[in-house]
Order: C-alpha cells, then structure tokens, then sequence
C-alpha cells in the first residue's frame, strides 16, 4: 500500500482537503506545526483520483500544498501562497 502525504499550510486548509477526498482513507496530523494529511493509496487509479480531487480542490478556492509520494515531492497550485517546511525524507 502507498500513501501520499499533504502538507498544507494550515489546519482549516488540510480539512478543507481531507473534505475534498471523501470516499479515501484520510489521516489527519500535525507534528511540530506541521498539518500533513495522509491518504493512503490501493493502486495507480485511485492515485490519479486523489489527485484530480486536489487539483480540483485547490483550484477552486485559489489554495497550494505540498505533496510527497514514494519519496518525491511535488507542488500543487501557486508556489508563492505558502512556504511549508520541507517533508522529511527517512
């Protein structure tokens, strides 16, 4: 099973994602100020589902988050609406 974590740049902003992605497997958590949402994955098409949600999600309310999946990071919507801290790599 794979997961993809949100980092998103605040807590109401996380809900409104982990709102966006009824029907997946969410967990909410905030560690060191960090709000990540996790959403675990069960194959490529739900993947390409949780993300047309959060491009979806994000487009309309003009919002950006940080995304990590199988080690890599990727930026969804405006770079400039928020500087998370990098996720860490173990």
């Amino acid at each position: 099973m794979r997961t993809i974590t949100i980092e998103a740049a605040s807590l109401k902003s996380a809900r409104g994602f982990s709102s966006a992605l009824t029907g997946f497997e969410t967990t909410l958590d905030v560690i060191n100020e960090r709000v990540l949402l996790s959403v675990k994955i069960h194959g490529d098409r739900e993947i390409i589902a949780v993300l047309h949600a959060l491009e979806r999600h994000i487009n309309e309310r003009s919002e950006s988050a940080l995304l990590e999946l199988d080690d890599r990071q990727y930026q969804m919507g405006d770079p400039g609406m928020f500087s998370p801290s990098p996720l860490p790599v173990d």
